[in-house]
């Protein structure tokens, strides 16, 4: 009987395990298109579409912030931009 709990647990955790890695694929696949997206529309290298629509934003030019935050959360855009300027900045 223990045999079989172990057993279980093993799968589970490997389950959980294999859950997370793909989860995190799908981040950095996600993130990926967003930069492509970005620069086939003139965007900056290595800069995604939402931290370019928030620079939109702070520049007073038309921009979807309120859309990509709507679906991703609040602060979104605004959190990418900070992370796109800090690496910027680092070089």
């Amino acid at each position: 009987m223990e045999r079989l709990y172990l057993a279980y647990y093993q799968a589970v955790s490997w389950y959980i395990f294999g859950f997370i890695l793909f989860t995190e694929y799908i981040k950095r696949v996600g993130l990926t298109l967003s930069i492509l997206f970005n620069v086939l529309i003139g965007g900056e290298m290595h800069q995604t579409f939402s931290s370019r629509n928030w620079e939109r934003r702070r520049n007073k030019k038309t921009n979807l912030v309120w859309i990509i935050d709507f679906f991703f959360g609040d602060g979104h855009c605004m959190e990418s931009w900070v992370k796109w300027q800090t690496k910027i900045l680092k070089k």
